[in-house]
């Protein structure tokens, strides 16, 4: 919000009240007046006196929109919406500074700052893509222009830079979403298990043991070889 004609930076009056209070009836004075708008806000922003530099370039197109009819008028109304995008990117309104901006492209696309100071707008509300187009509209128009050269490469590789990023959280999110769905076709897929049944295996033992009296010891020689074996006794001749 800018501040009013009256007030000056700080709050006090302004030293400005005589050309912020000025109404001008025919179109050369209030040229006049244009010019000198212009050199006071130069003068602030030369001392970071972005405020008052707000105010006395807003009264300044204010001005010139009611002269109608006139190119030059335009290219007037140019330099002074791209200045007040200016204080206004260095205030921190930068929606406002791009607003400015845009509009000082409208005024007179050949202005070459317009469309720097569109650029600058445009990398710190983080559109890239559109900062650099702003730069190389720029550069076109002022092809030896060294600022503007460096702008255009340092918005390339911003711009190449977000571009791996985006590519690089696509990838991740892809993978994501993969593993979301392979995950329950997974579980489909691997069979439940199954209760084991034990099985005894063992061989059953005879609840009966031989008796002594059907191992014979002497005398069975006619009925047993040495090679004979009877429930684990080896039979050996005498």
């Amino acid at each position: 919000m800018s501040l009013g004609m009256g007030m000056g930076f700080g709050g006090g009056p302004s030293a400005h009240t005589d050309v912020l209070s000025a109404s001008p009836e025919d179109v050369p004075s209030k040229l006049r007046l244009v010019e000198e708008i212009k050199s006071r806000g130069r003068s602030c922003v030369g001392c970071k006196n972005y405020p008052d530099a707000e105010t006395l370039y807003t009264k300044g197109i204010e001005v010139l929109s009611s002269i109608s009819g006139d190119e030059s008028v335009k290219k007037d109304a140019a330099i002074l919406y791209s200045n007040r995008s200016l204080v206004l990117l260095q205030m921190g309104k930068v929606s406002e500074a791009l607003e400015s901006a845009d509009s000082a492209c409208e005024k007179d696309p050949t202005y070459v700052k317009a469309h720097w100071r569109r650029g600058q707008a445009c990398n710190a509300i983080g559109n890239t893509a559109d900062a650099l187009a702003s730069f190389e509209r720029a550069l076109s128009l002022e092809p030896t222009n060294k600022t503007l050269k460096r702008e255009v490469e340092a918005a390339k590789v911003k711009k190449e830079q977000e571009e791996k990023l985006l590519a690089a959280a696509k990838e991740a999110k892809e993978a994501e979403t993969e593993a979301a769905i392979a995950e329950p076709q997974k579980k489909a897929a691997t069979p439940a298990k199954k209760d084991v049944v034990k099985t005894n295996t063992s061989k059953p033992t005879s609840s009966t043991k031989p008796s002594n009296n059907d191992m014979k010891e002497d005398g069975d020689n006619d009925l047993f070889t040495s090679s004979d074996h009877v429930r684990g006794y080896k039979i050996r001749s005498d």
